[in-house]
């Protein structure tokens, strides 16, 4: 994932009740609905398993959409909601979490 490997690298492990990947999920299909005119709800569902044995319902987006989940991603979810979903969650993670910030653009 664009977020688990690299906070991995730099030291810091997501704990197994953390699922990042669903509140951008969540984030995303909103996207899609709002800026799109996308019906998310007529997506194919499948059921996830995570390595804990817990299973959800997801939604598997066309590869056409690959390109803009990657963009939502790192231009909507990591620099609008990342912060807050952390530390409602655990703090640990927010000394991480500036590291994958986009640098801000000088004015």
């Amino acid at each position: 994932m664009a977020l688990i490997a690299p906070l991995e690298i730099m030291g810091y492990t997501l704990p197994e009740r953390m699922l990042p990947d669903i509140s951008h999920g969540q984030m995303f299909c909103k996207w899609l609905r709002d800026a799109h005119g996308i019906d998310t709800d007529a997506l194919p569902k499948y059921w996830h398993m995570y390595e804990d044995g817990r299973r959800i319902q997801a939604k598997a987006y066309p590869n056409a959409l690959l390109e803009s989940w990657r963009a939502h991603f790192h231009n909507e979810w990591l620099p609008k909601r990342s912060m807050d979903y952390f530390k409602s969650r655990d703090g640990v993670a927010l000394q991480y979490l500036p590291k994958l910030l986009p640098a801000p653009i000088a004015a």
